[in-house]
């Protein structure tokens, strides 16, 4: 069955939003590949109802960054392209089968919900459904995972271009998008653990919001994604030790808590050693060492003094050796090539982490496991990324994310 949908702000029951709508009553996941994106009221709704949704946008006026950032952390998978990306393609899922599917001209913007004259085709027709879904996987494949550090350049072009509509588009064609054509990783292979370090990233994100405030105020100069790191070890070790589940999983819990608590750790962390100062300390130390043009000239004996300075490679380094093992089973060459490829390429995040963790990959390194590679990528970019080991995920659980 297909059937044409005309979609007008005078005809409610024939709206691009009515059919949606109807076709998400039933369904447990949402793919929703749309150019444009300003209104995220449907997204919001369903996600409450734990439907899953995989979102792709262009980003590019009148995509909203703002819209996006709402529902950035509780998006499943958000991905994008350039001006290139002008599809309209909505497909739901039951489980595993799809149930139907909207593809025409409507964005998910109000004009293109209720106002616009749309045209599009609703269908449940198997032979167009399966085209239509290797049409997304195909999109899907040759876009990129949205990253906070993306929104955030977007949204100096996005405000610059309201401010100069008569040069936006001048301002639009010097906003260069990271090119992606990977020569040592394939979207085919994108490790769990990648996946659940940008649902990390999204949920520190929301945590940096809440806190940055208090962090300039009481670390100045430092950024807030390395004042938060030690504030995991004092939620784990410190105010939470006799803790193992989430204290609450209410945003509003988070939003008036976490304040208080980071607060709170501030003034413990000023009278126990004043580890942000050290990490401060500790993480220009590794930019100046892991710079991209000097990592070809750095030593084993350097190698091995970066791996013991980690958070995640200091105790077995002390107990086991593992700074001397890391330098010792793995050449040179071979490490010099990993780290500037986690560090350095403009390959999305989930392929670089991916990369240095699959099993006989190219790039495995042995000895560097995921804490080890989320560690030195937050390490390093400090100012971008937040650093994930395994007591900064039990942090964040504790606060309620779901990761």
């Amino acid at each position: 069955m297909a059937n044409l949908v005309l979609t007008t702000n005078e005809k409610m029951t024939c709206s691009y939003e009515y059919h949606i709508q109807k076709l998400a009553k039933k369904a447990t996941r949402a793919d929703l590949f749309v150019a444009f994106f300003t209104d995220n009221k449907l997204i919001k709704t369903w996600l409450k109802q734990k439907m899953e949704v995989n979102l792709c946008v262009s980003l590019r006026p009148p995509t909203n960054p703002y819209t996006l950032q709402e529902v950035y952390h509780i998006c499943d998978s958000i991905k994008y392209l350039g001006k290139e990306f002008h599809s309209k393609i909505c497909i739901f899922y039951s489980g595993s089968k799809i149930i139907g599917a909207v593809v025409g001209s409507s964005n998910m913007t109000q004009g293109g919900l209720l106002k616009n004259i749309e045209t599009n085709i609703v269908t449940s027709n198997p032979d167009l459904l399966n085209a239509l879904a290797n049409e997304v996987k195909r999109i899907s494949e040759i876009s990129s995972e949205l990253e906070p550090e993306d929104i955030q350049r977007y949204i100096l072009a996005y405000e610059a271009s309201k401010k100069q509509r008569k040069a936006a588009e001048n301002i639009f064609s010097k906003f260069k998008f990271r090119k992606r054509k990977s020569t040592v990783a394939t979207k085919q292979f994108i490790s769990k653990t990648a996946k659940k370090y940008l649902a990390f990233w999204r949920a520190i994100d929301e945590v940096s919001s809440l806190v940055k405030a208090i962090s300039e105020r009481e670390w100045p100069g430092i950024p807030v994604y390395l004042t938060i790191d030690h504030f995991w070890h004092w939620l784990v070790k410190v105010r939470y030790s006799d803790i193992d589940k989430p204290i609450s999983r209410s945003a509003k819990w988070r939003e008036q808590n976490i304040p208080q608590l980071f607060l709170q750790y501030s003034k413990w962390d000023k009278t126990n050693g004043n580890w942000t100062i050290e990490f401060q300390r500790r993480s220009t130390a590794f930019r100046r060492m892991l710079r991209e043009r000097r990592i070809d000239s750095l030593t084993k004996n350097q190698f091995a003094e970066i791996y013991a300075k980690l958070n995640s490679g200091y105790n077995s380094a002390a107990r086991f050796q593992t700074h001397v093992a890391f330098v010792n089973e793995n050449n040179l060459p071979s490490i010099r090539k990993a780290l500037k490829y986690l560090l350095y390429s403009s390959d999305d995040i989930t392929l670089r982490i991916s990369a240095l963790l699959r099993k006989n990959g190219s790039l495995k390194l042995k000895y560097f496991g995921p804490s080890n590679v989320q560690e030195l990528l937050g390490w390093v970019h400090c100012k971008k990324m937040p650093m994930r080991n395994e007591k900064a995920t039990k942090g964040a659980q504790l606060l309620g994310y779901n990761l």
